[in-house]
C-alpha cells in the first residue's frame, strides 16, 4: 500500500496564505457591491432593494472571485503590484462586471440596478488596486529598511545595460 507524502508546512503556508486572499478580496469585493447600493440610492435604500443586495451579494462576489482566479491574481504575490498585475485586475473586474451586467439584462434573477453595478465595477477595482499598492507600498517604504540596516553596505555600477539595468537596479 502506497503512503502518502507527509504535508509539508510550505503547502500549508501556500493554502493558508490562498484561504487568506480570498478572505481579503472577498472582502473588498462584497464591501463594493454593498456600498454600491448606498451610493445608488443616496444611503437611503429602498427596502425591496435591501434584500435583493443581500440576495445578490455571494453571487457577485463568487463570480469576481472566479474572474480574479482565471487571471491569475490568487497565485501573485501582493507586494509585487506592477503594471501587468494592474491589466490583469482591470480585465478580471471588467469581465465579471460584464457578466453581471448581461445576468441583469437577460431577466436570470439578478435584478441589481445599473447604476449600482457600475459603481461597484469602480468600486471593486479600486478597492483590489488599493489593497495591492498599499502592500506594495509598506514592503518598500516600512519593511525594506529594517531588513537590512544592519548589513554592511557595498556601492556596485551597472554599465550598459539599458531597460534590464533600469530592471536590476
Amino acid at each position: 500500500m502506497a503512503t502518502m507524502p507527509p504535508f509539508s508546512s510550505l503547502e500549508f503556508f501556500r493554502g493558508r496564505r490562498m484561504l487568506i486572499l480570498v478572505a481579503i478580496y472577498g472582502a473588498i469585493m462584497a464591501a463594493s457591491f454593498y456600498l454600491s447600493y448606498e451610493v445608488r440610492f443616496d444611503f437611503l435604500v429602498p427596502e425591496p432593494y435591501q434584500q435583493e443586495r443581500l440576495r445578490l451579494l455571494a453571487a457577485a462576489v463568487c463570480i469576481k472571485l472566479v474572474a480574479l482566479i482565471a487571471v491569475g491574481q490568487l497565485g501573485s504575490m501582493l507586494t509585487y503590484f506592477s503594471v501587468p498585475d494592474l491589466l490583469r485586475v482591470t480585465w478580471a473586474m471588467t469581465g465579471s462586471s460584464m457578466l453581471l451586467m448581461a445576468l441583469r439584462f437577460l431577466g436570470e434573477g439578478f435584478s441589481a440596478p445599473r447604476g449600482a453595478l457600475l459603481t461597484d465595477y469602480m468600486m471593486s477595482l479600486a478597492g483590489i488596486c488599493v489593497m495591492r499598492l498599499g502592500t506594495r507600498l509598506y514592503r518598500e517604504r516600512v519593511t525594506s529598511g529594517r531588513r537590512t540596516e544592519h548589513l554592511p553596505q557595498q556601492r556596485i555600477a551597472i554599465v550598459g545595460a539599458g531597460d534590464a539595468g533600469a530592471s536590476i537596479a
